[in-house]
């Protein structure tokens, strides 16, 4: 699998907890990329803009089945920890295929 990973912004350290909601949320859809999508590209984007900041994870696989889209994959766990700091949490089968997650989190300092 070939993954691309882009950062826009002025980057900067960040909470432990917010940086650890990044890395579970990348973590979790490179796994699901490979092990369930069947993708072959992956675009990783981090952005930091203001007060927030947002990961995006785009893929070119089969995109997830609807009835798993809302549970399953770990993103319920995920979702819920993204609204515990204030963020959110989305995902989406892209047009006609690959599966797109996207979470912003308040761009809390370390």
């Amino acid at each position: 699998m070939n993954v691309r990973f882009a950062v826009a912004g002025a980057a900067h350290r960040l909470d432990d907890d917010v940086e650890l909601v990044l890395y579970r949320v990348l973590q979790e859809l490179l796994t699901n990329a490979l092990r369930h999508f069947g993708a072959h590209q992956v675009q990783v984007s981090v952005t930091f803009g203001g007060d927030r900041v947002a990961l995006a994870i785009a893929d070119d696989g089969r995109g997830a089945a609807v009835a798993r889209r809302d549970r399953g994959f770990g993103l319920v766990s995920l979702a819920e920890r993204a609204r515990t700091l204030g963020g959110t949490l989305t995902g989406e089968n892209g047009d006609p295929c690959g599966f797109t997650l996207r979470v912003e989190l308040p761009c809390t300092r370390a």
